[in-house]
């Protein structure tokens, strides 16, 4: 960046310019600023503890001034000389790790050769860049990368993101195939599929995806914009050809839109000795007509601990999530408006040649919001294709809102577990309201140690 220099007599006003260009610089960067903004009516405190803020956002190294009140004027300058300085010397350093796309020329070829230069590079434990110019990139085929580590993908300008199409003469599936990588972050970029729904469409489209991270850990996908993709618009498992069970840990979704898709997922796609992925959250998204489901879900034993936390859904078409083979799953602080189907649908999975193992074990579902859906939370606890009867334990539901809920059927109650049973059910201080069959709640009874307080139903207390 260029440094906004001051002098003693700036003033505050030139002071205050100085500040507003860091912190934009600091957004530039692809940050997510906790920092106050510096005013004329700023207290010499506020001042201080503004300048403290701005040195942890921008990680500062180095010794740097400590302010106080008793500062004179002078020390101030040195502290923002010190930041300045600091920063500009790891910009310098990060200038000389990035590879730059622009969309001119043959832009897919290129970024494809410096993703194979990334995962192949000596000093992999060093943090990359490859960041794509302002524009639209009309791609031709999908982008695969085996072994990629420690690399932001991402935009030059996040202000105005990079916009990846799935082009006219498109031919392939997934506009990002990632193999064994890890320490991988994708923001601030565009993705677009190439499917445009007719509105009555309910079928998945198997061939149209966006991102796929495969036997892959500690990834984060932020800030980025997902549209009309027929299939996953990002998905999360093990791939194939990995030894059995679940390789594939530590992924975040955050913040991201997605609009038009059917699914993000940990699904896989093919046989039944490979699975899905575990520490898995998907939080603080908005979701906007998905035809599918934020799904957590595996073939193999090993797909657990998911947090799926103060997302949006509006006008979802079908279920909003859905949970299949999987333990340790919070649901939390969310918000649903017309929703099609169920808020959340969790089943056993029940592909052909699946082994049974037990799974539901410790799911929460608490202080979220609908109005107006399909369903609510159906838990089927049914038996896999071997034969074998899981059983859950530790299921929480408490403090939620769930309005107007549509299906008149009298067997699905808003609240249910079906098919087999759960140890230890609470349901607690939940607010039901124009639920059309009346039926609040039903558990099947193989249920044991279920625990019924608080609840209401259209006002009025409901046990």
């Amino acid at each position: 960046m260029t440094r906004l220099d001051e002098t003693i007599a700036s003033g505050k006003t030139g002071h205050i310019a100085a500040h507003a260009a860091l912190k934009a610089d600091y957004v530039a960067r692809g940050g997510t600023p906790t920092i106050p903004d510096y005013t004329t009516s700023s207290t010499e405190s506020e001042h201080q503890f503004i300048h403290a803020a701005l040195h942890a956002d921008h990680n500062a190294l180095g010794n740097r001034p400590t302010l106080s009140t008793s500062n004179p004027a002078g020390a101030y300058l040195d502290a923002h000389a010190a930041l300045h300085q600091a920063y500009n010397a790891r910009k310098a350093v990060s200038a000389a790790r990035t590879y730059t796309v622009t969309p001119t020329g043959d832009y897919h070829a290129v970024a494809q050769k410096y993703l194979t230069k990334l995962a192949n590079r000596s000093d992999k434990t060093t943090q990359w860049t490859l960041q794509f110019a302002p524009g639209t990139y009309n791609l031709p085929t999908q982008w695969t990368v085996t072994g990629l580590q420690n690399v932001h993908i991402t935009s030059q300008d996040p202000s105005n993101p990079a916009i990846l199409n799935k082009g006219p003469r498109w031919s392939g599936e997934y506009l990002l195939r990632m193999y064994y990588g890890s320490n991988i972050r994708v923001s601030h970029l565009n993705f677009n599929g190439n499917l445009v729904y007719d509105p009555a469409d309910q079928t998945v489209h198997w061939g149209d995806q966006g991102i796929w991270f495969a036997s892959c850990h500690d990834t984060r996908v932020d800030h980025c914009r997902f549209s009309n993709i027929g299939n996953a618009a990002i998905r999360h498992n093990t791939k194939l050809d990995d030894a059995r069970g679940v390789h594939s840990w530590n992924h975040v979704v955050e913040d991201n839109t997605f609009t038009n898709c059917w699914q993000v997922t940990t699904t896989q796609e093919g046989g039944v000795s490979h699975g899905g992925s575990y520490n898995w959250t998907v939080q603080r998204n908005t979701f906007t007509t998905m035809r599918g489901a934020v799904k957590f879900a595996s073939r193999t034993a090993g797909c657990h601990t998911a947090k799926i936390l103060n997302n949006r859904w509006t006008n979802a078409t079908d279920t909003a999530i859905e949970l299949s083979s999987v333990d340790g799953v919070e649901i939390r602080g969310n918000s649903f408006t017309n929703t099609g189907g169920a808020l959340v649908n969790a089943y056993t999975n029940n592909i052909n040649g699946m082994t049974g193992f037990p799974w539901a074990r410790g799911i929460t579902f608490a202080d979220n919001k609908s109005n107006r859906s399909g369903d609510g939370f159906r838990l089927s606890m049914n038996r896999y294709p071997d034969g074998y009867q899981p059983h859950g334990s530790n299921l929480v539901l408490t403090n939620n809102t769930i309005a107007g809920v549509s299906t008149t059927d009298k067997g699905q109650a808003t609240v249910r577990v079906v098919y087999g049973g759960v140890t230890g059910v609470t349901l607690t201080n939940n607010r039901f309201s124009r639920i059309a069959n009346k039926r609040p709640r039903s558990f099947d009874r193989a249920c044991t140690g279920v625990k019924v307080a608080g609840n209401t139903l259209d006002g009025s207390p409901h046990s």
